[in-house]
């Protein structure tokens, strides 16, 4: 559940494992909730012209997380969530909006991750670059991780990165 920071960890031949970590929400500011539920909203429509917003709002909190996968070696990175970046001012936003007639993503979240061993240690925080991107998910083996990276033009790339170790340097 994203509500709380815990995950559990089904595994083969043993019970299950739950990862528990204590956490402080990271609040939504209002520009970016609005932002979510419009682009909710906007893409529905294309589907169901009608479509209205009918659920709950959206909350004024982050999910303690966003995604996780496993590295090689059986580790468990959770992809926390951040505070939202803006990328364009709001006046960018809308003249793009207006260009091209679909709402525009203004805030970004610079991915981070936790890391757990695969019994469930904490083996501690990781930042990563802005261009990091989440997709398609990064592969971890040993000190090293391929991920795709762009840009300021937008344009893709497969870098690998070492992981250094507090202390090791």
């Amino acid at each position: 559940m994203s509500t709380d920071y815990r995950i559990d960890l089904f595994r083969v031949d043993a019970p299950v494992l739950r990862i528990e970590r204590e956490w402080t929400a990271v609040p939504a500011t209002a520009e970016e909730s609005e932002e979510r539920r419009r682009s909710a909203t906007e893409n529905m429509r294309r589907q169901f012209p009608g479509w209205r917003w009918n659920g709950p709002p959206v909350p004024d909190t982050k999910p303690h997380y966003r995604g996780m996968f496993a590295s090689s070696e059986g580790n468990i990175w959770v992809l926390v969530s951040q505070a939202g970046v803006p990328t364009v001012s709001a006046a960018e936003a809308r003249e793009e909006e207006r260009r091209t007639g679909r709402p525009q993503i203004r805030f970004t979240e610079p991915p981070a991750y936790d890391v757990f061993a695969p019994d469930g240690r904490f083996l501690g925080h990781v930042h990563v670059p802005q261009s990091f991107r989440t997709y398609p998910e990064p592969i971890v083996r040993d000190n090293n991780v391929w991920a795709v990276t762009r840009d300021e033009l937008d344009i893709p790339s497969v870098v690998r990165f070492r992981i250094v170790h507090p202390g090791s340097m």
